[in-house]
């Protein structure tokens, strides 16, 4: 459905093919300035921090996956290195 007046669309999606996250991002100055953040998966509640952008990535892939999307094989091995990392 769109909104015709305000120029903004709607769309219906169904609970089960869908998955919400907060993604919280913070700027913590010390020595040096550092982005840190934290995912949360709403559904379930599972959390982790994060302090670099590829771990937002590591966080979401197996939700999308278990939607039936498939991650190509870059993507694969970027998220392999994010987990060797930790």
């Amino acid at each position: 459905m769109v909104a015709q007046e305000t120029g903004v669309r709607e769309v219906e999606t169904s609970e089960a093919n869908t998955h919400s996250f907060i993604v919280k991002i913070r700027l913590e100055e010390a020595r040096q300035a550092t982005w840190r953040g934290q995912l949360t998966h709403v559904p379930s509640g599972k959390r982790r921090a994060f302090s670099y952008l590829l771990d937002i990535t590591a966080f979401i892939v197996p939700y999308l996956e278990s939607m039936g999307v498939r991650i190509g094989f870059w993507q694969r091995v970027k998220q392999q290195l994010v987990r060797l990392r930790h």
